[in-house]
């Protein structure tokens, strides 16, 4: 599979494989991890899972705390044998790896939605993980998107309490005391989006592709859309959109100008559950309540899965098209990122309600 924009900027991704497994967290790995780099060594904690049953057969969601810390050996992921713990329990944060830290922000644990802000960061010579609270966020935000450009962090869409956000901010890490300021608003509210940086013609770009947004009527909008924030002006403008709705999946960076998105949920079983739901909700007959609650029983218990199709956007051209596909059961619900040229899957949600511990990785190849 591979992106060119110009010759000197051909890039593709081979070579997936299985390094390691979250063994540590959960039963069976967890979604939403807190995940990332710091000092060349993998961070991964937090996330949550159901542990006793599945949601819908009444499964309580638990969130977890512990952080474990991986460093690479010949190409495999080794588990330091020293655990941490986090601030408190929290799963479906925004993450960011940045300069020498991985960052996270808002997320959600049994007590709610936070707007805590947390840096992570790895001394390899003490050996210990230290953890330094950032300045909170305007709002508690859960299923939000983050991005690192330069020296700032930029934080966009999520949900609140209420409703979806389309709501954006940054951080500016060399002016902590500052806070966090408010950025133009998003053209639509979105949560469970990728963010990616882009440089086109010598101007930086966040490009927001696909997400959701949760209705009162409990019923969600999936979207295929796609914006860029102009940094510079701070302007949001509409681009090219995807070749079909998809939300919650990952996404990376390729280079300046291409954006992989791996795998998601296009949303066919999501919409037939969320339809069901809102039956049960309306419904007054008990009868039919049952059948109802019986036919979203059979729904998810046979949920196929997410998708595996990799696209490639390219913010150049506004083209986006399927170059290949995962080897494995997409993760969704989880966070990709890049290390040492190779791109990382840790965890996720691999069918309604079900976890995986995997941790996957794949090599970025640049022609130059």
């Amino acid at each position: 599979m591979n992106c060119s924009v110009t010759e000197e900027k051909a890039v593709s991704i081979s070579d997936w494989k299985k390094l390691a497994s979250l063994t540590a967290l959960g039963k069976s790995g967890v979604a939403a991890p807190v995940a990332g780099i710091s000092n060349n060594v993998l961070i991964a904690g937090g996330g949550a899972d159901f542990p006793e049953a599945l949601p819908w057969l009444g499964g309580k969601k638990k969130y977890y705390d512990e952080v474990f810390i991986y460093e690479m050996k010949a190409d495999t992921l080794i588990q330091k044998s020293k655990s941490f713990t986090l601030s408190n329990a929290v799963a479906y944060a925004a993450n960011c790896s940045t300069g020498n830290a991985l960052i996270y922000a808002g997320g959600e644990n049994e007590n709610g939605i936070s707007n805590k802000v947390f840096e992570l960061s790895w001394n390899n010579d003490a050996g210990e993980l230290k953890i330094t609270g950032l300045p909170d966020l305007p709002l508690a935000l859960t299923n939000a998107g983050m991005v690192a450009c330069n020296d700032q962090l930029i934080i966009g869409g999520g949900e609140t309490a209420t409703e979806t956000s389309a709501k954006c901010f940054s951080l500016n890490l060399k002016d902590i005391a500052s806070g966090w300021k408010e950025l133009a608003q998003i053209p639509k509210p979105v949560s469970h989006m990728v963010m990616a940086l882009q440089s086109v013609d010598g101007n930086d770009y966040i490009y927001l592709l696909g997400g959701r947004c949760k209705k009162e009527t409990g019923i969600s909008d999936l979207y295929d859309d796609v914006y860029a924030l102009d940094i510079k002006k701070n302007k949001w403008e509409k681009k090219p959109g995807l070749p079909y709705a998809l939300t919650a999946g990952t996404g990376i960076r390729l280079n300046d100008e291409c954006i992989a998105l791996l795998g998601g949920d296009t949303g066919e079983t999501f919409h037939q559950s969320e339809l069901l739901s809102a039956a049960i909700k309306a419904e007054k007959d008990t009868s039919r309540l049952a059948q109802l609650n019986k036919e979203r029983i059979a729904l998810l218990n046979t949920h196929p899965g997410f998708s595996r199709r990799i696209l490639i956007y390219n913010s150049r051209t506004g083209i986006c098209m399927e170059e290949d596909s995962l080897p494995f059961q997409t993760p969704v619900t989880t966070t990709a990122f890049v290390w040492n040229k190779k791109i990382l899957i840790p965890g996720g949600e691999i069918r309604a309600g079900v976890r995986t511990p995997d941790i996957w990785s794949a090599s970025i190849n640049n022609k130059n």
